[in-house]
């Protein structure tokens, strides 16, 4: 019997992913592409998803979280280009919690929303941590 992979909103991490990785077939079906020029386009997005993460760490580090949001934002785009589940699913999240916390303007007690926004980022680096192990990197 087939289980749902819908994950709850906020279920605590038990390590293992609700989203599979890399969905090869998937994106290859989407984009119309053979397999060589798919590990093309992967190995370009993972070179481009390296630099974003780069920026997203030094914006977290400067508290900036209209760049966080942007690279967020970013990364779930390339992500779901190329069937990267995981990591799509992860910066969906950050990229909503710090919506979130943009429109609470300050009714959300600071540290609870710090906490949150740590724990997604976290997510997304163990995210692409998944990817470049399947990747073989």
């Amino acid at each position: 019997m087939p289980t749902s992979t819908m994950p709850v909103p906020d279920a605590p991490d038990t390590g293992a992913p609700d989203h599979p990785v890399l969905d090869r077939s998937g994106a290859m079906r989407r984009l119309e592409l053979d397999a060589d020029s798919y590990g093309q386009l992967l190995a370009l997005m993972t070179v481009e998803v390296a630099g974003m993460l780069d920026a997203l760490t030094e914006a977290w580090r400067n508290g900036d979280a209209v760049t966080m949001r942007l690279h967020a934002h970013r990364l779930k785009s390339e992500a779901a280009n190329v069937g990267a589940e995981e990591v799509r699913f992860a910066a969906s999240r950050l990229e909503r919690l710090l919506r979130q916390r943009d429109a609470a303007d300050g009714d959300a007690p600071c540290s609870s929303a710090r906490d949150d926004a740590s724990a997604a980022v976290s997510h997304l680096r163990t995210a692409l941590a998944r990817l470049a192990a399947v990747l073989g990197q």
